[in-house]
């Protein structure tokens, strides 16, 4: 009897130290980042062409985020009042630093200008122009759409008077339920907003 259960305490000890080792084990982390225009994405305005290569130098002074974006988990929507952060699919670096990334890229792609810097890299550049982004926010519902909506603002050179205000909002079908999907989504939206800036500035110098 005592050997009995002796043996049956042992194959309960492994038992437990085996289903305690299994929920040790984590599922690892995915990282994802946001993806600046290519190819044939990388068109511009049309009024583009009478404007010098190097004529313009605009730098991306700063983009401030929703708070509930500001973190590294990626956020999607539960119906209209929840939020949710996953647990282990992240944005590889700050949001708000891959977004201002992605701009200056696709800026110097839209744009006929081999001078667009983001901040602190253009701090002491002599610019034409300094853009800021604010207020921007992504809400992604998986299986019905993503959202972007954000202020811009075009100031001069020395950040005193501002030359364009708006406020946007893109939509994006969002029919996966996977993060790519949501990365790739985003990317779009940021490729929306990117155009209308670049239109926008295009607008600007032809009337200069």
């Amino acid at each position: 009897m005592t050997q009995t259960f002796l043996r049956f305490a042992v194959a309960m000890g492994l038992s437990l130290l085996l289903l305690l080792g299994a929920c040790a084990r984590t599922e690892p982390a995915r990282f994802y980042t946001l993806r600046p225009l290519a190819g044939a994405e990388r068109k511009q305005p049309s009024g583009s062409a009478h404007i010098a290569t190097d004529a313009v130098a605009i730098g991306v002074a700063s983009v401030e985020l929703a708070a509930y974006l500001d973190r590294p988990e990626i956020a999607t929507r539960r119906g209209p009042y929840q939020v949710h952060f996953a647990d282990f699919d992240r944005w590889a670096e700050p949001l708000h630093d891959n977004i201002a990334q992605v701009l200056t890229d696709n800026l110097s792609a839209l744009l006929p200008s081999e001078t667009i810097q983001v901040f602190p890299r253009a701090a002491g550049a002599q610019l034409d122009y300094r853009l800021t982004v604010y207020g921007l926010r992504f809400d992604n519902v998986p299986g019905d759409e993503a959202l972007l909506r954000a202020h811009w603002t075009l100031w001069d050179g020395n950040e005193r008077n501002r030359l364009i205000a708006r406020k946007v909002a893109y939509r994006e079908p969002l029919p996966g339920q996977d993060y790519d999907s949501i990365a790739a989504a985003n990317s779009r939206l940021l490729a929306s907003l990117s155009r209308d800036i670049a239109e926008a500035i295009d607008d600007l110098l032809a009337v200069e």
